[in-house]
């Protein structure tokens, strides 16, 4: 979670700043960025479904 939180950051800072990233910037961050949502619900649900079962 910490790799997601500081992809959030470098986000914010780039929005903040008015700064558009190079390409290659842009996605070696976004790979961070992207696993919070994805993660977050899976491990939800795979809790939940072990709980009920």
């Amino acid at each position: 979670w910490v790799g997601v939180c500081r992809a959030y950051l470098v986000e914010a800072r780039w929005h903040c700043a008015r700064q558009t990233p190079r390409l290659e910037e842009y996605l070696s961050n976004i790979r961070a960025a992207i696993t919070g949502p994805i993660l977050l619900p899976a491990y939800f649900f795979g809790v939940l479904s072990s709980e009920l079962t």
